[in-house]
């Protein structure tokens, strides 16, 4: 072979190496970002995996009754539950563990929301809009409630109520499935309860900035940039009640479980069996109350000028059927009833062994509100959680202005370990002062102590900083607790976990 001919050998030998050089190089870079992909995907799905965890502790949880959640932590702000728990994957390297946290928005003293918590959300801290038409039936009432809501406006909550309400007959600012279906993309009002607090954005007048406020990709965080994107919102916010939208005051799944502290069923005071009623009331009840509850039923109210005496160990005729009904327990308070006795001619006016003085009715109120109710319904939907609902949603209650909702903003205690068994009713406000027994009266319909149904969102993290999110809410209203709902958040954005872990290292405040 000439040197000619062997340079050119060379060449061509020295070309096809590169040639192949450069296609390893280009497969084996192709396998590691396959390599990566790979690694991502799975860290990803193990992080939403964690999601499904989450979901579990919280319904394991939420099983239990009132006072063991109680011993175990309770569900307010609980860490050694909540807080970045540790997820087995199976794999072993320490790049693939994965943290679980399920985390709510801290209640602030001054009844706002700011930073994230380790626990769940009370629902029943929230506006039921699905229930506020049943519990108020005046429409200026039921406006007036949506009034008291920031940036809340006349025609938008009118256009709002009679999207719920049953009739096509709009309000004088408001609007019916006539204009809804003249738009260019026509759709009818619901006319009936919502499916979700979001199908709001349907109705006239309502932006995504109203409902969800500068936290647009509902992290319970307002980053830099959300702050920065949302500087022309013509929304006020100069309170920063709208930072986070109407959201955090809304629902449609609160509902509080009829139940006692150890999980067992309340005993209907108007039950139709008399000697039922007497059999239950007798072994969890004061003999002396017991009469007089069943004196109540049987006997007739008086309002007359006779102060009345006590039951001095008599009984009433069971046999007589309960003639009178008790539409609220509070009734029972310095009440007094006519009523005759076996083998007397004359009736006899009975007084109240629950007395009227606040101070005296602390002492009875807790004992008689969780062994006792008015109704035999398992549940009782949309009543407002006075120990935890934020200022605003306080404001939507009858009868509750600025002054009396500053000072229960002041006197409650929002986490229910900390507080004592005297905040487990709403009938707090009146053995406190806050308000008188009329008054507690009037609105002891609409409140609550703490709700049965809880929202919360899931994150899942890997150390490498991959997280899912979801935001659920949990109904344990039932013997087995139900997820009502699931929305996966993670393409919404945010990094709650990187946020948490901040917080966990005192990097940043809570």
């Amino acid at each position: 072979m000439s040197v000619r001919h062997s340079g050119i050998v060379l060449i061509v030998v020295l070309v096809l190496v590169a040639v192949l050089s450069a296609s390893i190089y280009g497969f084996v870079d192709r396998m590691l970002v396959e390599q990566r992909a790979v690694r991502f995907a799975t860290q990803q799905a193990q992080s939403r995996q964690a999601l499904h965890a989450g979901v579990a502790a919280i319904q394991v949880m939420l099983a239990d009754s009132p006072s063991i959640v109680a011993v175990n932590g309770g569900v307010y702000n609980n860490p050694a539950r909540f807080a970045q728990q540790s997820v087995p994957s199976g794999i072993t390297e320490t790049s693939d563990a994965c943290l679980l946290s399920v985390v709510s928005p801290i209640i602030q003293m001054t009844g706002s929301y700011s930073g994230l918590r380790y626990g769940l959300w009370d629902e029943s801290s929230k506006l039921n809009l699905n229930t506020l038409v049943q519990h108020f039936s005046d429409k200026q009432q039921q406006e007036t409630a949506l009034l008291a809501l920031p940036g809340m406006t006349s025609p938008v909550a009118q256009a709002i109520l009679d999207w719920l309400d049953s009739d096509n007959e709009s309000r004088p600012e408001g609007c019916e499935s006539d204009y809804y279906t003249s738009l260019a993309q026509p759709y009818q009002a619901r006319n009936g309860p919502l499916k979700s607090v979001e199908e709001l954005l349907l109705v006239r007048g309502i932006t995504p900035a109203l409902m969800f406020g500068l936290d647009q990709n509902r992290d319970g965080v307002i980053s830099e940039s959300e702050a920065i994107s949302n500087t022309s919102s013509s929304t006020d916010n100069v309170s920063g009640s709208m930072d986070f939208g109407w959201y955090p005051y809304l629902t449609i799944w609160s509902a509080e479980k009829n139940v006692n502290q150890f999980g067992l069923p309340r005993i209907d005071l108007n039950g139709s069996d008399l000697q039922q009623l007497s059999t239950d009331l007798s072994a969890v009840l004061d003999s002396e109350w017991v009469a007089f509850i069943l004196a109540f039923r049987v006997g007739q109210a008086y309002a007359g000028a006779d102060p009345g005496e006590t039951m001095n160990g008599r009984s009433v005729d069971l046999n007589s059927g309960g003639q009178q009904k008790i539409d609220n327990v509070l009734s029972l308070i310095g009440a007094r009833v006519q009523v005759t006795f076996p083998g007397e001619k004359q009736p006899t006016v009975l007084k109240s062994p629950f007395s009227a003085d606040p101070a005296q009715a602390a002492s009875y109120l807790v004992r008689l509100l969780d062994a006792v109710a008015v109704d035999g319904q398992s549940n009782f939907p949309g009543r407002i959680n006075v120990n935890q609902a934020p200022f605003s949603v306080l404001a939507t209650l009858p009868g509750l202005d600025p002054t009396k909702i500053s000072l229960i903003l002041s006197q409650r205690i929002v986490d229910p370990i900390a507080s004592d068994e005297t905040q487990w009713f709403p009938t707090w406000l009146f053995t406190q002062g806050i308000l008188s027994l009329e008054e507690m009266k009037a609105i002891y319909p609409y409140v609550t102590g703490g709700g049965s149904v809880y929202r919360a969102q899931i994150v899942g993290t890997q150390v490498t900083g991959v997280e899912s999110r979801a935001e659920v809410v949990v109904d344990a209203t039932q013997n087995a607790p139900r997820v009502l709902l699931w929305k996966e958040m993670t393409s919404a954005g945010g990094q709650v976990g990187s946020v948490l872990t901040q917080q966990m290292s005192g990097t940043l405040p809570p």
